[in-house]
């Protein structure tokens, strides 16, 4: 019976209290905990899986860049190879022949080209400017279909001061290239039954007036004029000591000894090229140079001039009996027979 009563008093306070509310928290938090650990065991297998898919990522990338590296390291060095062959085969590549011309034979030359002709369209006539070669043509400009590759690579052998000027055949009769007297203005190339000679015809036409320049150490020439003769020249001529071979203090003081010499020399060069100049009382359109690189890079920073100029390797023994000879080479040109 008391037990009984203990019972009910106990189920009485338990409602009272609250207590089987409270259980049944109890159990529904401690089944969240469980399906939380439950997750965060996913979680911590989900987080290995990448953490291992990360490592095995990480050292696929690392292969690949090794991988890409040494292809790299052997494609610069099958383009060196490469490029030591090219140059190779460039220098055992020449021209079949190379002739220098006179004015006079340029003329001949242009009449006789001229006159070539050719049942299809295939005599290419291309004109290059002096600040322009053969590895400057875009690879969409369509004249390299035409030309081939040995063609091209002697082409840009050429060193010209007044550019040059290609006829070429492309089935193969004539190929040859021409360096005329004076620089060609621009570049432009034609396909047709006959080379197109009309640019060059109208540059031997002019009438320019000219000014040469040959200088060396010791001996050199001024001189005014057109395409014709020369209006008014001068041969400056000094003592000038050659080139001392021996070492130490004696070839020091030789060399500057020398140097003053030549300093003297080209300042009679500058009286003489100031006394034509205001002589000759006309624009002049070219200077053409020729001797000695240093002493023309000096004389041209010298004179302060915005005339055009031309530095051709004229070589020619400076004689008053010889004049007519200094102007020929000065306007004179060259061919080249592919």
């Amino acid at each position: 019976m008391l037990e009984d009563i203990q019972n009910e008093f106990t189920t009485v306070m338990d409602r009272v209290t609250g207590k089987d509310e409270l259980e049944r928290v109890i159990e529904k938090l401690e089944s969240n905990i469980m399906e939380l650990e439950i997750d965060l065991k996913g979680y911590r297998t989900q987080l290995t899986k990448r953490e291992e898919d990360a490592r095995r990522a990480i050292a696929a990338k690392q292969s690949a860049e090794e991988k890409l590296n040494n292809a790299n390291t052997r494609i610069e060095s099958l383009t060196h190879e490469i490029e030591k062959l090219k140059e190779k085969e460039s220098a055992s590549i020449r021209f079949s022949q190379v002739e220098p011309f006179t004015i006079k034979q340029i003329n001949d030359y242009i009449y006789q080209i001229g006159s070539v002709s050719s049942r299809n369209q295939a005599l290419l006539t291309a004109y290059f400017p002096p600040e322009m070669s053969s590895g400057d043509i875009k690879e969409t400009d369509e004249i390299l279909h035409y030309i081939d590759e040995k063609s091209l690579s002697l082409l840009s052998k050429i060193d010209s001061a007044t550019g040059y000027v290609l006829f070429y055949d492309t089935r193969g009769m004539v190929r040859e290239v021409l360096l005329p007297p004076f620089p060609v203005s621009r570049y432009i190339w034609s396909i047709g039954e006959k080379f197109d000679v009309t640019i060059i015809k109208d540059m031997l036409k002019a009438n320019y007036n000219i000014c040469v320049l040959i200088l060396s150490a010791g001996e050199s020439f001024v001189g005014f004029g057109d395409t014709e003769n020369f209006a008014s020249y001068q041969v400056i001529r000094s003592s000038v000591k050659s080139k001392h071979t021996k070492g130490g203090f004696s070839q020091r003081r030789f060399e500057r000894l020398r140097d003053e010499e030549i300093d003297n020399h080209m300042n009679k060069v500058y009286g003489a090229y100031e006394k034509l100049r205001e002589e000759f009382k006309m624009d002049i359109d070219y200077i053409i140079t020729g001797g000695d690189h240093q002493l023309i890079r000096h004389a041209l920073a010298n004179l302060d001039t915005d005339i055009p100029v031309m530095e051709k390797g004229i070589e020619v023994k400076i004689e008053k009996h010889n004049i007519d000879s200094v102007l020929h080479k000065a306007l004179g040109g060259r061919r080249y027979i592919i």
